[in-house]
């Protein structure tokens, strides 16, 4: 008998167990990451001053900050950044302030050059007393080491109540983006075609955005906001999460119900 082929034959065998129970481990995984449509958040749930406040914040092109290559001055507590040397004319304020959720994430960025990508608030924001202060959440990238030379590209697939849309682009100048910035890109397109966020207008009831990539996968329930004003329902943005933006693709999902 010879035993060498049965152990070659056998240890096949094993390793393509092994990579069917590993691909298929990995596909349940990803797809218990999904939400089930009844446990969504519905936009008639939201109050109307909410849902006003959130429609603005997701329709103008001016409340979004797209600032490269600054360094931060000042900090007023251990998990913000203040940038003194930006001027938001629009805005009648000469200071930037951003808050992290952690002291960690804050101290990783201070001093470093770094790019902002992020959606201003102005009502209940705290800066320094000599300051007219702007604010944002997170948003903060490393200007040197994310950014590339040539854009990249990712394609946003759009499902109304399970039917596919026509689909879009949106695209970053980052290796590793914020979540922040492409869901505000993401966001702003779906509120201009769809309208999701305006009281007048009641198709679309829940939806949630998923993200993928080659080592991660999870969502943001589009009406899942906590509090009526921006200081509150942005707040969520302030883990400064990031993704790689080579392959990776959006799925943005619609419910009318």
């Amino acid at each position: 008998m010879n035993y060498s082929k049965i152990t070659v034959s056998l240890i096949i065998i094993l390793l393509c167990t092994f990579s069917f129970e590993f691909s298929f481990n990995r596909f349940v995984q990803a797809d218990e990451s999904r939400p089930k449509i009844e446990s969504l958040k519905k936009k008639s749930e939201l109050d109307s001053t909410a849902l006003y406040n959130i429609k603005t914040s997701y329709s103008q092109d001016n409340i979004i900050l797209d600032i490269k290559n600054k360094t931060n001055s000042t900090q007023l507590l251990s998990n913000d950044l203040i940038f003194d040397d930006i001027t938001l004319k629009e805005w009648n304020k000469n200071s930037l302030k951003t808050e992290f959720n952690s002291s960690e994430i804050a101290n990783h960025f201070k001093g470093k050059k770094v790019d902002i990508f992020g959606i201003y608030y102005g009502a209940n924001c705290i800066g320094e007393v000599s300051k007219r202060t702007g604010c944002i959440y997170g948003g903060i990238t490393l200007h040197e080491e994310e950014k590339i030379d040539q854009k990249n590209s990712i394609g946003v697939n759009v499902f109304k109540d399970g039917s596919q849309q026509k689909g879009f682009m949106i695209t970053t100048d980052k290796k590793e983006p914020t979540i922040q910035e492409l869901d505000l890109k993401t966001r702003k397109v779906i509120q201009n075609q769809y309208k999701i966020y305006n009281s007048e207008t009641g198709n679309i009831q829940k939806g949630y955005m998923e993200f993928h990539s080659n080592s991660s996968s999870f969502y943001y329930d589009l009406f899942n906001f906590k509090g009526k004003y921006s200081v509150d329902f942005l707040k969520f943005y302030n883990d400064n999460k990031t993704i790689n933006s080579s392959n990776l693709h959006i799925d943005v999902y619609l419910y009318s119900q």
